[in-house]
């Protein structure tokens, strides 16, 4: 017998109203890309990997966004302050 898999450290797993929407968005895209009706069980294989595969990449894509957007405030604050000390 196979030892058990160990969760993923980077795994993103989705709560169940947004997977819900996306199954039922994948589902919407499978069927006007192909022309091909998917079943439930494919749609929730399709999203397990997806989640296993892909999430941590959008996460860390979402973070780093976040991380320059942050960094790009912090500049003009700095520059705010900076004008306002000469002002005094």
């Amino acid at each position: 017998m196979a030892p058990p898999k160990k969760p993923n450290p980077l795994r993103i797993e989705l709560d169940p109203l947004t997977r819900e929407r996306l199954s039922r968005a994948a589902e919407r895209f499978f069927t006007e890309q192909w022309d091909e009706p998917v079943s439930d069980l494919r749609c929730r294989i399709f999203l397990d990997w997806l989640e296993n595969e892909a999430g941590y990449l959008f996460y860390n894509r979402a973070i780093q966004d976040a991380i320059i957007t942050s960094q790009i405030g912090q500049m003009k604050l700095q520059e705010e302050l900076d004008l306002l000390r000469k002002l005094d």
